[in-house]
């Protein structure tokens, strides 16, 4: 029987069975070779269904990056990578430590406190650790937008977040204007010792270079770009409109007034001219819409869309302070300084006065609540950001009081850059007490949410929740 049955399949051919074709995405994501379709399947995990509405219903706070009590997301924290936890906020570091190191060069050259023998090394130490952390965070989100381009779309729509990635290019323009005098090629600093006017002082801090141009537009112009993008987004765009504006809206705004100082200093009026122009409008328009929002926030006017009330919601800030507020007071002191630059003589004139005078009242306005602002609010990295205005407020008085020779602006001014790096010091204790615990890099709620899809049994779409799922992907 069984020799028959060996002859019979011997003799009979194979049959093969017939399957049907292929979807035709099937079809393609097969000829594709493994890593790029890990990659695709990586982005559809985390782009699939998402929205600036989704986002909106699902997170809360002046910052939009805190769950909803009805918002589900992943709470394990060893399941999580390094780079997937590095949020674009991280840049604000860069900007806090580039801030504070304009700020002391300005201290240890300027004519009015060159006196006081303030040493220029703070200037440099500053410089180069915070070349170091911008240079080190862009690594690292590059590596992000390359292992996790999902995490980065999300990001990029998020209402606030996408305004943070202003952040870097910002922060190189600060570098460039802080740079210390003995690290910029073609000053001779053995020239620069016997000089005591203030224009022998700009001429030895001068980055009139060819090279400076260049890295001025290959800064700029992508900074331009997500300008026009943001600036669109408000004028055309229902979700992020100015009319439900937040503070961060102005990170752009500052982005201009800080080109514009630098193109002045590069040898690029016209260009500066520009710049200032267009942040002159919208910071105008951006700080009489936030200030409006903010207003509604606190009568707590209701609105007559649902969609519009999920995108004010965020807005109000009357139940906690936050120190995102502090950015109201970057971008006027950044036009006084810009506006300084772009006169002839570099002296302060009317309109720069003008603006310098808004910083000192806004942050006046905001001082009062300082304790609250620290004690109401958990800790956030996006906190160095905000103590670049204090560094821009005290910049913009010292160059004041070397306009006017006033030695009571003088001392406002040594006052104010106390008080500036005062707050870096805090900022810089906290971080590290987070380091300490092992909270610096928390689970991001942004890439952690899960969103739910519309009219699909709330189907969701959501990260990994296991480590061997994290490694297929």
């Amino acid at each position: 029987m069984t020799d028959a049955t060996e002859r019979k399949e011997l003799e009979e051919p194979d049959k093969i069975e017939e399957l049907p074709d292929p979807p035709p995405l099937t079809a393609m994501m097969s000829m594709i070779n493994f890593p790029l379709r890990r990659r695709f399947s990586r982005w559809l995990r985390l782009t699939e269904g998402v929205t600036e509405d989704r986002f909106l219903g699902t997170l809360e706070g002046p910052e939009l990056d805190q769950l909803r009590t009805d918002a589900k997301g992943i709470v394990e924290d060893e399941e999580w990578s390094f780079v997937l936890r590095f949020k674009v906020v991280v840049f604000g570091v860069s900007l806090g430590l580039a801030g504070q190191a304009g700020l002391w060069k300005i201290l240890a050259h300027s004519e009015m406190t060159r006196r006081f023998g303030i040493p220029s090394f703070i200037n440099e130490v500053l410089w180069i650790v915070g070349l170091l952390v911008l240079v080190a965070s862009t690594i690292c989100y590059v590596i992000k937008g390359i292992r996790w381009s999902g995490a980065v779309y999300r990001e990029f729509i998020h209402p606030l977040r996408v305004n943070f990635f202003a952040a870097p290019f910002i922060a190189a323009m600060l570098l460039l204007l802080a740079t210390p005098q003995r690290f910029i090629i073609g000053n001779s600093e053995s020239q620069s010792k016997n000089m005591t006017n203030q224009t022998q002082l700009a001429e030895e801090n001068s980055l009139d270079h060819l090279y400076m141009k260049i890295v001025f537009f290959f800064v700029m112009t992508p900074l331009f770009v997500l300008e026009l993008y943001l600036y669109g987004a408000w004028m055309y765009s229902r979700k992020r409109s100015l009319q439900s504006g937040n503070p961060a809206y102005q990170m752009a705004v500052i982005g201009n007034f800080i080109g514009a100082n630098l193109a002045a200093q590069v040898g690029l009026e016209e260009i500066g001219i520009l710049l200032f122009a267009v942040g002159t409008l919208y910071y105008l328009l951006v700080f009489i819409s936030i200030y409006q929002a903010i207003s509604r926030g606190h009568q707590g006017t209701p609105s007559q869309d649902s969609r519009e009330a999920k995108t004010t919601k965020f807005q109000a800030l009357d139940s906690s302070l936050h120190p995102i507020l502090f950015l109201f007071v970057a971008p006027p002191s950044a036009a006084a300084l810009a506006q300084t630059q772009l006169t002839p003589d570099k002296q302060m004139n009317f309109l720069a006065k003008s603006f310098n005078f808004i910083s000192l009242f806004i942050f006046l306005s905001l001082v009062r609540h300082l304790l609250l602002f620290v004690k109401d609010t958990p800790f956030s990295l996006s906190y160095w950001a905000y103590t670049m205005s204090m560094a821009s407020l005290a910049s913009s008085f010292i160059v004041y009081a070397t306009s006017t020779k006033s030695t009571v602006s003088l001392y406002i001014g040594i006052a104010l850059a106390a008080l500036a790096s005062l707050l870096i010091i805090i900022v810089a204790v906290l971080t590290l007490h987070k380091v300490a615990t092992g909270g610096l890099f928390p689970i991001d709620p942004v890439i952690a949410v899960s969103v739910i899809s519309k009219g699909k049994d709330k189907k969701k779409e959501d990260m990994p929740k296991s480590n061997d799922e994290t490694k297929n992907l």
